[in-house]
């Protein structure tokens, strides 16, 4: 089903842009905090590094999103991102239940992959909401944002193959 079959009227599916634009901002901004103390969290420095990096584009894709904010005169608003939450909260169960080492630090790998599958998700609907309401100039900001995040997916399991783990380190 196209979003032209739902039969919703432009000022309908802005309000639900807006409120996916607040969800997505949330997911961001609760990342922007949990990144960085996941990664001085692993064992591996090459990871810890790659972690830290993948930090570093989140503080862009919340002013990105904060100018869109703007351009829509509008505000981000206490949106929470729940599912954010729960990944957030996963990570820190594992910090506590696992000993610090190779299999957690493959772990904590695991949440900030997930993290950043659910940047991927919420940027690839942000862009279908900015293309359907003709606002391109977002929608190619949008779209760069789920590039960047699906980049630091793929560099993240590149670093966990480059661990080479062996069964003894484990």
């Amino acid at each position: 089903m196209s979003l032209a079959e739902l039969n919703l009227r432009p000022s309908e599916i802005r309000a639900l842009y807006l409120l996916h634009l607040q969800q997505t901002y949330s997911a961001e901004f609760q990342a922007l905090n949990a990144l960085p103390h996941l990664a001085i969290n692993v064992a591996s420095s090459g990871l810890r590094q790659r972690l830290l990096m993948s930090a570093t584009d989140t503080p862009e894709h919340v002013k990105m999103l904060e100018t869109v904010f703007t351009e829509l005169t509008e505000v981000p608003g206490d949106s929470v991102c729940e599912p954010m939450r729960a990944l957030i909260g996963f990570g820190v169960e594992l910090l506590e239940q696992h000993p610090y080492g190779p299999a957690r630090d493959l772990l904590l790998v695991g949440v900030a992959q997930e993290m950043k599958h659910l940047g991927i998700a919420k940027y690839a609907m942000a862009e279908t909401f900015a293309s359907v309401l003709g606002l391109d100039h977002q929608r190619m900001r949008l779209s760069k944002a789920k590039t960047d995040e699906e980049m630091t997916d793929r560099e993240l399991g590149f670093s966990v193959l480059s661990m080479r783990l062996t069964e003894d380190r484990l």
